[in-house]
């Protein structure tokens, strides 16, 4: 590296050094009125054959746990059970205008429906961004 190049770089490097302690200076205390006001987008997705499906991104707490409780991790790794994907599903779909489209009572029915149906809506609404439906097919297949 020559002279001048040796020189520039170190240029920079100050600069961008600079620039990283005055956003560092910047940043405010957390407050919980700015974590509270953390919001989600209400997004759609088409399910073949189904229609369009409505949910907010990214998933709460809540809706996350909803299939998260029914994870195992074991020897194999991490699976998670149908039972997960529908739990998932019924606290995230939603109607247009943001109601719960299933209630408990509808559990059983989505339950009995065929597995590649449940899946492809899982898949659509983006259910643990696809990972968990990933699972659950190699968890099948064994």
């Amino acid at each position: 590296m020559s002279n001048v190049a040796a020189l520039n770089f170190k240029q920079e490097l100050a600069e961008a050094q600079v620039i990283a302690a005055k956003k560092k200076a910047e940043m405010e205390d957390a407050t919980a009125s700015s974590i509270l006001s953390l919001s989600r987008e209400l997004r759609s997705a088409s399910v073949e054959n189904l229609g369009v499906m409505y949910f907010y991104y990214p998933p709460s707490v809540t809706e996350r746990d909803a299939s998260q409780k029914h994870m195992r991790y074991d020897a194999r790794g991490v699976t998670i059970s149908m039972l997960g994907v529908v739990d998932g599903i019924m606290a995230r779909v939603r109607t247009k205008d943001t109601r719960l489209m299933f209630k408990d009572e509808d559990r059983k029915r989505l339950l009995d429906l065929p597995a590649d149906a449940i899946l492809d809506i899982w898949h659509a609404i983006g259910g643990e961004q696809g990972k968990l439906a990933e699972l659950v097919d190699d968890a099948a297949k064994k």
